[in-house]
């Protein structure tokens, strides 16, 4: 019997479901036509077309913006719900370590610029997120993402698990601190009744896993509802 220490990404992916809050998960089948043809047009990653929509859905709703944070009754400290006025969204990337199985780590999308100035996702075009998510799985494939990656933790998750091909259904945890994570599978061509004929059609689901403490089925609901429009007819 051998044992290892485990990498620095899965201690960190282990710590933060150490107290995972109240959630459950809602989503719905999405056409993904449009947003395919786009990538293949602009040659840009599907993951930035998809964050460049999140964004923007969250910025009509800025409600959804939010965190948990306890109460303390030994302080006599009560529970509040903290309003962002950036956006702090993070991304789930594979990191590879020689000899170990890939981990997985969520790391910051933003954008450092002249004078330390940040750059959160709503301020980016579509071609700046290409950028940044190209430059973090570059550093996570080369096990090169640190501190600043990561911190402050993002409380608004994006997760790709379109990426892998077998994965056709799943069930969610969300690490604890998180107010929303959106995970999209893998689209796959399904026989569907489109504008009157029956047509294969690339459908994608979408899952949105929230913290139960702020969100209810009504703002979710209106969410899915407003990501399905963006990503059925997106506008850049």
């Amino acid at each position: 019997m051998e044992e290892t220490r485990p990498s620095i990404p899965r201690l960190k992916a282990a710590a933060a479901f150490e107290k995972a809050p109240p959630q459950t998960t809602a989503g719905d089948e999405i056409d993904a036509y449009e947003l395919l043809e786009l990538k293949k047009s602009t040659n840009k990653k599907f993951s930035s077309c998809l964050v460049y929509q999140i964004a923007d859905a969250i910025y009509t709703m800025p409600e959804l913006n939010v965190t948990w944070k306890d109460g303390n009754e030994k302080e006599g400290a009560e529970a509040k719900i903290i309003k962002h006025d950036t956006l702090n969204m993070g991304m789930a990337f594979q990191v590879f370590k020689k000899g170990e199985l890939p981990s997985t780590a969520v790391a910051r999308i933003r954008e450092i610029l002249p004078g330390d100035f940040e750059m959160c996702p709503w301020y980016m075009l579509v071609s700046d997120l290409n950028r940044v998510i190209s430059a973090l799985t570059e550093k996570a494939a080369k096990n090169r993402l640190f501190g600043k990656d990561f911190f402050p933790q993002p409380n608004i998750i994006f997760n790709n698990l379109g990426a892998f091909k077998h994965i056709g259904f799943a069930e969610l945890l969300m690490p604890f601190g998180t107010s929303l994570m959106i995970t999209v599978l893998k689209a796959k061509e399904k026989v569907v009744i489109r504008r009157g004929y029956i047509n294969k059609w690339p459908m994608m689901t979408l899952k949105v896993t929230f913290d139960h403490r702020l969100f209810d089925g009504p703002a979710i609901d209106k969410f899915i509802g407003l990501l399905k429009d963006r990503i059925e007819n997106p506008v850049f």
